[in-house]
């Protein structure tokens, strides 16, 4: 670049050069007056500082609870806690309920004593007129069970007048 200028009534030129040569920074500055003889170009030479490499990161911490709530310091890091810190949560196994059916009443069949079993007998059972047709007087009765003609139980079997009322006895 050349500039020309009017300085204390001399006048003046002055080149400027700068550039990279051989990887340093160089300025030619040359200033011609009319009383001067151009200087020889001048090469400045700024040493180049060589850029410190950034400090090393911080070692990966080995320890859970250090590591835990913060941020991690690298992916090594991290994947670290995963490994050894994090304890996978597991649900408890639940069975998947069935469809529940409608339950159905239990048809217990029902064994109704034959009271002819009993027939002779002094001592039936005491539920026996609950499964059989009793004449109303019928633990009145001093004798056996026998069924009178119209089909109910007596106890007055071996005595005079058993089923009198009932049309006798049958057997």
């Amino acid at each position: 670049m050349r500039l020309n200028s009017f300085w204390g009534g001399i006048a003046t030129a002055s080149v400027i050069t700068a550039g990279v040569v051989g990887g340093a920074f160089v300025v030619d500055d040359a200033t011609e007056t009319d009383a001067t003889p151009p200087r020889p170009t001048q090469v400045v030479r700024e040493p180049i500082q060589p850029t410190e490499p950034p400090p090393p990161p911080p070692p990966n911490r080995a320890d859970c609870n250090a590591i835990r709530g913060t941020q991690y310091l690298s992916d090594a890091e991290r994947q670290w806690f995963l490994a050894y810190c994090v304890v996978p949560t597991v649900a408890p196994l639940v069975p998947t309920p069935r469809p529940q059916q409608p339950q159905q009443p239990q048809v217990v069949p029902t064994v109704r004593p034959n009271p002819d079993a009993w027939l002779g007998s002094a001592n039936p059972p005491s539920n026996f007129c609950s499964f059989a047709p009793c004449i109303p007087s019928f633990w009145n009765g001093q004798g056996y069970v026998v069924q009178c003609r119209d089909g109910l139980y007596g106890k007055s079997g071996g005595r005079s007048g058993a089923c009198s009322g009932h049309g006798g006895v049958s057997r």
